[in-house]
């Protein structure tokens, strides 16, 4: 496929992640849509990218924790005509609570942009891809996929549903040439940690935190290359045995502990 007439779908690609992952990819000639809910920031990044790297940036302003909004993009883009050869399935929120403190309308937003809204993308255009014969999907999941623990209980359920549903999906498109990749970082450099320069300078050298610009780097090389799973960092890859050694009742101490540190009873 002629990549100079190729598009890659990027969701929350204005900032963080997704904006890494559209630096990358138009650095390789791939002309992007890029998704997010920040109407101005998303078009001076289209521009920007625009002028950087000569090639064609479709800005498209959606709140992707609303109903139909996947169909919204899928429509957006059949449209037009676009040829889409990537997905990438970026957008995501993040929040340290309790389930039972939890909203019900925070919840449901969350379950939107961190389950329901992907798969729905995956779905419609895994069906694109497959009648194509040819396409690749990237889905950005967490470490947190083997870490149920207190606090992050919906994030983490969100990302072990995403890896797995990654898994299941890649099984039914690779006789297509369709390939699924899933990433599942740790604790990335971007503004979803309120880290002075400091600590964060310390974490970006002991390794606890990857650079978002290394990232993007590493999961485009491992979708290109038609890797299925990417769990970046030899920290991340110990800290993923080491949890799934931990024993219930410890969980349950560093539970209780953080929570009195917290100040919460």
């Amino acid at each position: 496929m002629d990549k100079h007439s190729s598009y890659a779908l990027i969701t929350g690609g204005s900032s963080g992640i997704g904006y890494c992952y559209a630096r990358e990819l138009a650095a390789k000639n791939y002309h992007l849509v890029i998704v997010s809910n920040e109407d101005e920031k998303n078009r001076s990044v289209c521009k920007s990218l625009q002028q950087e790297f000569a090639v064609d940036t479709i800005p498209f302003f959606i709140d992707l924790t609303l109903p139909n909004s996947a169909e919204d993009v899928y429509r957006f883009c059949m449209e037009r005509q676009l040829n889409i050869e990537i997905l990438i399935n970026n957008a995501g929120m993040f929040f340290f609570e309790e389930v039972a403190d939890t909203s019900l309308d925070l919840s449901n937003k969350f379950l939107m942009l961190n389950v329901v809204t992907p798969t729905l993308l995956a779905t419609l255009f895994s069906k694109y891809m497959r009648e194509k014969k040819a396409g690749f999907i990237l889905i950005t999941a967490s470490v947190t996929a083997w870490m149920p623990y207190p606090g992050i209980a919906l994030y983490s359920a969100t990302k072990r549903y995403l890896k797995n549903f990654a898994r299941s999906l890649r099984y039914e498109l690779k006789s297509h040439n369709v390939s699924v990749t899933v990433v599942c970082p740790g604790a990335v450099d971007t503004s979803l940690y309120s880290l002075n320069n400091k600590y964060r300078k310390l974490a970006l050298r002991l390794r606890i935190m990857i650079d978002a610009k290394q990232l993007a780097a590493k999961a485009v090389k491992a979708m290109l290359n038609k890797r299925f799973l990417l769990i970046p960092g030899l920290m991340t890859k110990i800290s993923v045995l080491v949890v799934m050694l931990i024993p219930p009742f410890i969980i349950h101490k560093i539970k209780l502990y953080l929570w009195k540190r917290l100040g919460r009873n």
